[in-house]
């Protein structure tokens, strides 16, 4: 997916970079942190290694009854907004992303609207993820 992201675009960066942050299927991707090799592409490298350092590949409780429960996470309805009163510059701009996550089970699902700030900054030609301001 990488390979057809206009890097030139923050938004389009960001909206990657949500998608892939929540994407799972936890049966075919078990780990707890498998969203950190899914948003590599779009992640500047300091801040990939501040999410690598603050968490553990430990397979909890929820883990588990994730597995065995055949939990999917999509994202749908991606939409990417720099707003005007945002902090931007020719090297750094703050992205709001909305979403939906929509999660299913053997036995159901749900789905939830929500979103994050995502702070990006331009790295050798392409704008990448440096920080989730919040959400």
């Amino acid at each position: 997916m990488a390979a057809s992201i206009d890097f030139k675009d923050p938004e389009v960066v960001a909206k990657a970079y949500a998608y892939n942050y929540f994407k799972r299927h936890w049966k075919v991707n078990p780990g707890p942190r498998v969203y950190l090799e899914q948003v590599k592409p779009y992640t500047d490298p300091a801040y990939l290694k501040s999410l690598r350092d603050a968490g553990t590949d430990r397979c909890d409780r929820d883990c588990e009854q994730a597995k065995k429960r055949d939990v999917r996470v999509t994202v749908e309805d991606l939409v990417a907004v720099t707003p005007p009163e945002a902090p931007a510059s020719d090297s750094e701009r703050w992205v709001q992303v909305s979403y939906v996550v929509r999660t299913t089970w053997d036995a159901g699902g749900d789905a939830n609207r929500n979103g994050m700030v995502l702070r990006l900054r331009l790295l050798d030609g392409k704008w990448l993820v440096a920080g989730r301001v919040r959400g």
